[in-house]
């Protein structure tokens, strides 16, 4: 009798076994060899148009300075090009410490260098912070074999705002290059700002 049983068992177990084993095997989808899974291809589609966006974008910031004029300055050695859709560069009076050359969206001011070298310069120029500005640590790079030092700082004036600061020495001046990190419009840009940078070049 439990022989009788035992077999009952086992013969319910496979035919289960076996029914489930067909339900399965209808429920997949065969993929021929010339294809892609579903899945797959999901994720590849993905990657082109994520790839797709990010070069829209990278486009968008491209900056074309075919058109741009030349600012160049004898007195002090350097020269850069600027957008023509701001005002002409010019130097504004101020109390003496400084020469401030007004030049859309950068802000170039000129120092004597009192003999100091460059990053002695930046260190005594951020020694006074403001309090809740918060300064970054100086960077250095290099443009048309010209060495700088970059500085990035912080401050909470309503919204957080976050200005750039490169400083390079020629002859006997520090020239700090200023810009405010904001997406604005027109010759405000710090897209443009940036680009300004990569032209400029010192000379004897």
């Amino acid at each position: 009798m439990n022989l009788k049983y035992i077999a009952i068992g086992i013969g319910v177990v496979v035919i289960v076994g076996g029914v489930g084993l067909y339900l399965f095997l209808n429920n997949q989808t065969v993929v021929p060899a010339n294809e892609t899974p579903k899945n797959e291809q999901a994720m590849e589609e993905g990657a082109e148009e994520s790839m797709s966006v990010q070069q829209e974008q990278a486009e968008a910031v491209e900056v074309d300075i075919s058109e741009w004029k030349t600012y160049r300055d004898q007195k002090f050695g350097f020269e850069i090009k600027y957008p023509v859709c701001g005002d002409e560069p010019r130097f504004l009076e101020t109390s003496g410490e400084y020469k401030f050359l007004y030049m859309v969206p950068l802000s170039i001011l000129i120092y004597n260098s009192e003999g100091m070298e460059l990053a002695e310069f930046v260190e005594s120029r951020y020694s006074d912070a403001s309090p809740g500005e918060n300064i970054g640590t100086p960077e250095p790079y290099i443009v048309n074999s010209h060495e700088f030092l970059k500085v990035d700082s912080s401050y909470q004036v309503g919204t957080n705002q976050i200005d750039s600061t490169s400083f390079a020495k020629h002859r006997e001046s520090i020239i700090e290059f200023h810009y405010r990190v904001w997406p604005l419009a027109a010759c405000e840009s710090s897209e443009l700002a940036e680009k300004m940078l990569d032209t400029i070049v010192f000379f004897d």
